[in-house]
């Protein structure tokens, strides 16, 4: 009976380990994708500079148009709306 038990644990821990070295393989090859170029290097996030800056600013912030239009961007790209609205 234990011996039953041994095997059929065996089996099923052989198995999960075939699985995952199967998902491994399939992660481990990536599709191959171009190399970035200088016309495709990141360029810095201004709205995210802007956000960061009116944070800083406190709540002095609140009457500033800079601020109100950044965080009018800011929701409309969270909640993806267009910008056509």
């Amino acid at each position: 009976m234990i011996i039953r038990i041994a095997a059929i644990v065996f089996i099923a821990l052989a198995a999960t380990f075939a699985a995952i070295e199967m998902v491994r393989k399939n992660q481990a090859t990536p599709l191959a994708q171009p190399s970035p170029s200088a016309s495709q290097a990141p360029r810095p996030d201004l709205l995210r500079e802007q956000l960061i800056h009116c944070q800083a600013m406190g709540a002095s912030a609140a009457s500033e148009p800079d601020c109100l239009e950044a965080w009018a961007q800011n929701r409309q790209r969270f909640l993806g709306q267009d910008s056509e609205r």
